[in-house]
């Protein structure tokens, strides 16, 4: 039985984050998470550039087979929606060559936690039951929880090993 690295990816220009798990099969095993800040000081174009290189360094070092991205919500503040797409172009150039698919917030929340209503809290704790050995799971101190941006990359990682699409991917990249 073949293991799948997958990398979920949360965009945005001031936290970016990420999160990093292993399928084998149905079994899920966490393998890193964390979150890119960027400087809101910095011009537009710094910020940007920043962002690129964090994310390269992610991929980088984390090695996936597949990338997962969250899509751009369309909220009330279009100055929002933009800066948001901004972030997910540069997540999608930090990809490269590499699969990837992308979902929807309300698909995310679907998968993960069985409701596309869920809040932030609800899904922390299916995160929590579906990732016992992450440091979401945690509770003793042992290690610092991660942020908000780390655990919705969690999700979209997890909304992907979840999906037809990590296998419709999977069979692209060996017919390729």
């Amino acid at each position: 039985m073949s293991t799948l690295r997958i990398l979920g990816i949360d965009p945005g220009l001031v936290a970016t984050g990420w999160g990093a798990i292993e399928r084998t099969g149905n079994s899920l095993v966490f393998v890193a998470c964390g979150t890119i800040r960027v400087s809101c000081h910095r011009p537009l174009a710094h910020r940007l550039s920043a962002l690129l290189h964090s994310l390269q360094e992610v991929v980088s070092n984390c090695e996936p087979d597949h990338l997962a991205i969250e899509e751009v919500f369309l909220g009330k503040n279009p100055k929002t929606t933009l800066t948001l797409g901004q972030a997910r172009a540069i997540a999608l150039l930090a990809v490269g060559e590499r699969p990837y698919a992308e979902y929807a917030p309300r698909r995310i929340k679907q998968v993960v936690s069985a409701s596309g209503s869920a809040d932030k809290q609800q899904l922390r704790d299916m995160l929590r039951r579906l990732l016992p050995d992450s440091p979401l799971a945690r509770t003793n101190g042992e290690q610092e929880s991660p942020d908000e941006h780390a655990s919705d990359a969690l999700a979209v990682a997890l909304c992907h090993a979840f999906s037809p699409a990590s296998k419709d991917l999977a069979s692209r990249e060996i017919k390729d």
